[in-house]
């Protein structure tokens, strides 16, 4: 079985989804599972708008890699801060699928795209596995050694960077979340009004901690399933 759905948008660094957080939120509404945004969530105030659109969570990344615990270079934290939204750039030339990194100048001179033989290999039913095998284990390569190495600038990031101003310690960054998140006078559960629970997921905000947001607050639980990531 499945306990929740990790919902890829088309915002997220790294391998993304194909589409938006509010179109994923409305065509899965009807489901009777949590669902948890993953992309563009870089603050509270982008948490509480997951909230209010049904989510149960979100999945955050490009945030904490701008805080001093994070074990990359400066000068990706330096660039994730300074990028905007335009900036971050979509390339199949890493993995062989989408993938979100900002526009170096090390990016625009290797291209977006792969070139035709590569694009006819990763449609062909034959070699398309083998060939996005073979990518993504490079691009693995290039991510590891981007992350440790000033010379490689070939950083993932997500379009959350718009709201990333500073590089900061991971405390300060969840107790942002937990400020953030909390600024509403109508508290949410899973996108439908409810007086005592807090949308916050760090901190129980002043309310009990059992009180936390829940699509299904009255159910017991479950043993550990596996979960689910779309949209890549």
């Amino acid at each position: 079985g499945v306990d929740g759905l990790i919902c890829l948008n088309d915002a997220m660094g790294g391998q993304t989804g194909n589409r938006s957080a509010e179109t994923f939120a409305e065509e899965l509404r009807g489901i009777d599972l949590p669902l948890i945004q993953a992309g563009a969530v870089a603050d509270g105030a982008d948490l509480r708008r997951a909230i209010e659109l049904g989510y149960a969570g979100a999945s955050v990344g490009t945030r904490f890699l701008a805080t001093h615990e994070a074990q990359v270079t400066q000068s990706y934290k330096d660039a994730i801060v300074a990028a905007t939204g335009e900036d971050i750039v979509w390339t199949n030339k890493l993995a062989g699928t989408n993938s979100s990194v900002i526009k170096t100048e090390q990016v625009a001179a290797g291209g977006l795209r792969v070139n035709a033989l590569v694009a006819w290999l990763l449609r062909n039913r034959y070699t398309k596995t083998l060939t996005r095998t073979l990518m993504l284990k490079q691009a693995m390569e290039t991510y590891k050694k981007a992350a440790f190495d000033d010379q490689v600038e070939i950083w993932q990031a997500g379009r959350g960077v718009d709201r990333i101003e500073s590089i900061e310690s991971c405390a300060d960054v969840l107790e942002g979340f937990r400020k953030g998140s909390c600024k509403t006078s109508v508290v949410l559960n899973a996108g439908k009004p409810s007086s005592g629970n807090c949308a916050c997921a760090t901190s129980p905000c002043g309310r009990p901690r059992s009180a936390r947001t829940s699509p299904h607050p009255t159910t017991p639980p479950q043993p550990a399933r596996r979960r689910c990531r779309l949209g890549a």
